[in-house]
């Protein structure tokens, strides 16, 4: 029983090194608007919960897209507390889509390698979600434009 404790311990603490080193790698990224890494970071199949959808995006390919969207258009985004246990990730933040405040919370699930496998964000106010919307539409549409040029 204390040979079992101990190897939980052991697990805990990586589980906890891998969090921790997921968490600085995440928010460097986010800070430097790296975005060419972020497929970097998620697993092949993910399972992303975003306030606009009522199923989850399960598309590695679509989340970036997403991801990359709000990093890119959301100004001022940036994480501003972090909260962690074991294998999850608590991180708000806070940006402004023209002279919309958002507000939100990302609670992120990672696996064994650092990789985000669940991501769930909750979104403040209702015309933050409006106005994120309309810009991951905006985003959408001229990324099919220029794939459509190719």
């Amino acid at each position: 029983d204390h040979e079992r404790q101990v190897t939980h311990e052991q697990e805990r603490t990586m589980t906890e090194t891998v969090l921790e080193q997921f968490v600085r790698d995440f928010h460097d990224l986010v800070r430097r608007r790296d975005l060419a890494a972020l497929p970097d970071f998620i697993v092949d199949q993910p399972v992303f919960h975003t306030p606009r959808f009522l199923k989850p995006i399960t598309s590695k390919a679509q989340m970036v897209l997403v991801l990359q969207g709000i990093v890119q258009f959301v100004e001022g985004f940036e994480y501003h507390r972090i909260f962690t246990r074991g294998n999850e990730a608590v991180m708000e933040f806070r940006g402004k889509i023209g002279e919309v405040v958002v507000h939100g919370i990302d609670i992120f699930t990672i696996d064994d390698a650092g990789k985000i496998k669940e991501l769930t964000v909750f979104l403040r106010p209702t015309k933050a979600l409006e106005a994120i919307g309309r810009m991951e539409d905006q985003h959408f549409q001229r990324m099919q434009a220029q794939s459509a040029g190719r």
